[in-house]
């Protein structure tokens, strides 16, 4: 009976260890529609862009007719992801979700160091619940385009969706997925042509693949 009641404790251990993250409730987890990563002075540099939820529920204004606002870019920096996970944790009331990701930038610095870029393929490829499908596009400055976007009053990711699903196909650079860049990187060592995002006077110009 003893031996029956420790598998039972052991097994419930096991599983609260193994779905502890399925148990965390929706309105306790912060769900960026898309995120940039960079590298300077030695250190990545991610910038999270969370979804307006208040615009995507059409909840824009508050009473007495103010606008309100959605969640700020979050920009973390680390010598590895593990470092720049820490210091969400430490410094966010929310759970930090990545199912929702639409869209990924990356630094033109970024694809310049090789080591750097084959970390961050790794980081990517460990997370079971970023979708393979997420758009990536390369840049020279990650937290302009991304700023020019959020003061549109959407998110970057929604507003990159729009970009794609709102324009003929002749009007638009092929998008590239994050599937891809495994293919490429892990069968040929290579990077693929990128759609480049570029911020010019405030607005977001997308380019064709460099």
């Amino acid at each position: 009976m003893k031996k029956l009641i420790s598998a039972a404790v052991v097994l419930f251990a096991l599983t609260e260890f193994l779905c502890g993250c399925a148990a965390i409730e929706p309105e306790k987890r912060a769900y960026p529609l898309a995120f940039s990563v960079d590298y300077r002075d030695d250190a990545y540099e991610v910038i999270y862009a969370a979804a307006n939820l208040a615009g995507s529920t059409g909840q824009e204004k508050q009473e007495g007719g103010q606008q309100s606002e959605g969640r700020q870019p979050l920009v973390f920096s680390g010598t590895d992801f593990g470092q720049i996970q820490e210091r969400y944790d430490e410094s966010q009331e929310y759970y930090l979700d990545l199912g929702h990701v639409q869209a990924i930038l990356f630094s033109r610095r970024l694809l310049h160091r090789p080591k750097e870029y084959e970390e961050t393929l790794l980081y990517l490829q460990n997370q079971e619940i970023l979708g393979q499908n997420a758009r990536v596009f390369v840049c020279d400055e990650p937290a302009e385009v991304i700023a020019a976007a959020e003061s549109t009053g959407i998110s970057f990711g929604e507003f990159i969706s729009g970009m794609y699903e709102n324009r003929p196909d002749q009007d638009k650079p092929r998008a590239l997925e994050l599937g891809e860049l495994y293919q490429e990187f892990y069968n040929y060592h290579t990077i693929p042509s990128f759609p480049e995002l570029s911020a010019d006077d405030g607005s977001i110009v997308l380019h064709s693949g460099v």
